[in-house]
């Protein structure tokens, strides 16, 4: 199934299991240790044609506010609205 935001709207992947996370003091966290409400970076998959802050394939962190989680295709999906992007991380150079 393929889904497309609408309007201001971004879909974003949570990190996949291999991944999982590392807290600042350097735990490791399977991503199953993780509730999806919490999680604050993913990976921008899909945007909606009014966003223009980001797009398909920038790592970001979002404002856990105000998201929608859902599962789809076996997968945690979390929707935000552009303005909830509090930044996108990029490599140094």
């Amino acid at each position: 199934m393929k889904v497309v935001p609408a309007k201001d709207i971004i879909l974003i992947k949570a990190p996949n299991k291999e991944d999982g996370m590392v807290t600042s003091g350097g735990i490791h966290l399977p991503q199953n240790a993780k509730l999806p409400n919490t999680d604050k970076v993913g990976i921008v998959n899909a945007v909606g044609c009014d966003v223009k802050s980001v797009k398909v394939g920038d790592k970001v962190v979002v404002d856990p506010r105000n998201l929608v989680v859902a599962v789809i295709n076996d997968e945690v999906c979390i929707f935000a609205k552009d303005e909830n992007i509090v930044a996108i991380l990029k490599e140094a150079e």
